[in-house]
């Protein structure tokens, strides 16, 4: 995955390297923003409650 990302296309990584649903869903919910590393998104996936 290259960075920076956005919702739409971390969704579509996951999907084609088969993520589970679980995994999707949580990407989902993630708001439409940009990521610039890995730990940027980990902050924004442990902000979904």
């Amino acid at each position: 995955m290259n960075y920076p990302a956005g919702k739409d296309k971390l969704i579509q990584h996951a999907r084609e390297h088969g993520a589970g649903g679980d995994v999707l869903s949580v990407l989902e919910r993630l708001p439409e923003e940009r990521w610039n590393s890995p730990a940027d998104l980990m902050k924004a996936v442990g902000k979904i409650e």
